[in-house]
């Protein structure tokens, strides 16, 4: 699993890899992070810099 948080700002997300789906947790809203925000149009940029970040790291 390769997961990145932000937890001074509140939110977590995970990339499982190509064949799993992305989860994005804001755990100001949800903290027992059982909604995914990732399609949510209000995350939209938040999620772009997940995935550069992940992308710079080398996530598969």
């Amino acid at each position: 699993m390769n997961l990145l948080k932000q937890f001074r700002y509140g939110w977590k997300y995970q990339f499982y890899g190509p064949d799993m789906p992305e989860v994005l947790f804001d755990l100001r809203k949800n903290p027992e992070e059982t909604t995914n925000f990732i399609g949510e149009p209000e995350y939209g940029e938040l999620v772009e810099r997940f995935r550069l970040r992940a992308k710079e790291l080398k996530f598969s």
